[in-house]
């Protein structure tokens, strides 16, 4: 079992807000739902961040924008992540989901890679314009009594990694917290990580930084805690169909013994998740979002592939509830025969 060190491992604040060892839950569009981010609390997430939200939606009135800033009550400490490149309408969305949500901590998004959000300006684009970036903090910081928080890459490409260079001038525009994804816009979430420029925006600021990118297993959290000197780490398409990372971390960090889920708890977890979402999102919308985890589930289960078809084309939840334990009898069998995978 890799072990991480606790020499340095001490409750991590931002700001007011103590968000215990800081194993965060990192903001993904369409992943970091509600339902999504109790089960991950659930097995041990210490702090959860939201999808990502328009502020000119805000701004304009769109519908869709409560559905993605509702937080449970089993959720705090979380944090609301807000998008946008206007800094007096990034500081009004701030404000008013402030008054409206209650959220612990306010998140600027400065790292989406997404061609949309770049071409828009907003997102990674943001990390070109280092005085817009300051300007869009401060204002932010100015409107709302929360943290502030920063989620930024390594820069654009290669050739202009500037992430320490601003996050200097985060923290000086006001901001209480980085979260430094380690790999540039042009990546996107391509290898390698890099873990000498995190560890430069560590070294840059006096405030609370959050190590993100390529956590998988307990040995890359702690690689890149002990690499980089971040205050912890946030998980994102790690966690997807394994919420038990969060647990796995967090017995590495205690030097306690943890055992994986068996197949017939990770089946049992993916049935609770499709159940949640439909009761959350409505039988239609939720049997349909929950295809995507159903399929991260099941991922390394044997005969996962071909009962991934098999469930993309069912209309009702019963109907694949019965296909995953047709799976997880088969799996089970196989176990049994004396065959490994």
């Amino acid at each position: 079992m890799t072990k991480i060190s606790l020499q340095r491992r001490k409750p991590v604040r931002i700001r007011n807000v103590d968000i215990g060892n800081g194993l965060t839950l990192a903001p993904m569009a369409g992943v970091t739902d509600r339902t999504f981010r109790m089960l991950c609390r659930r097995q041990g997430a210490d702090y959860v961040v939201s999808e990502m939200i328009s502020a000119k939606a805000i701004a304009y009135g769109d519908r869709k924008t409560p559905e993605l800033a509702r937080l449970g009550e089993d959720e705090h400490p979380a944090a609301l992540q807000i998008f946008g490149s206007d800094p007096s309408i990034m500081a009004e969305a701030a404000a008013w989901l402030c008054d409206n949500y209650a959220p612990d901590v306010i998140d600027i998004n400065m790292g989406c890679p997404v061609r949309k959000i770049f071409t828009s300006g907003d997102g990674s684009a943001l990390m070109r314009r280092p005085e817009l970036a300051g300007r869009i903090v401060s204002a932010v910081r100015g409107a709302v009594s929360v943290p502030v928080t920063v989620k930024l890459r390594t820069g654009i490409d290669s050739g202009h990694i500037n992430a320490p260079e601003l996050a200097r001038l985060l923290e000086a525009s006001g901001a209480d917290g980085l979260c430094i994804h380690g790999r540039t816009r042009e990546q996107m979430y391509a290898p390698p990580v890099d873990l000498d420029t995190i560890a430069a925006v560590k070294s840059a600021v006096g405030i609370p930084v959050i190590g993100n990118g390529g956590i998988r297993c307990v040995a890359d959290a702690a690689r890149m805690m002990e690499r980089t000197g971040v205050d912890s780490v946030a998980i994102g398409q790690g966690a997807c169909g394994n919420p038990w990372l969060f647990a796995e971390i967090k017995a590495a960090i205690s030097g306690k013994p943890y055992t994986a889920p068996a197949v017939s708890e990770r089946i049992a977890a993916a049935k609770e998740h499709m159940h949640l979402l439909m009761e959350d999102k409505g039988e239609y919308i939720g049997l349909r979002e929950a295809r995507k985890h159903l399929g991260w589930y099941i991922t390394g289960i044997r005969g996962a592939a071909a009962m991934r078809d098999r469930i993309n084309r069912e209309e009702r939840e019963d109907a694949i509830c019965a296909l995953l334990d047709e799976l997880a009898e088969h799996a089970e069998e196989y176990a049994h025969s004396g065959y490994a995978e």
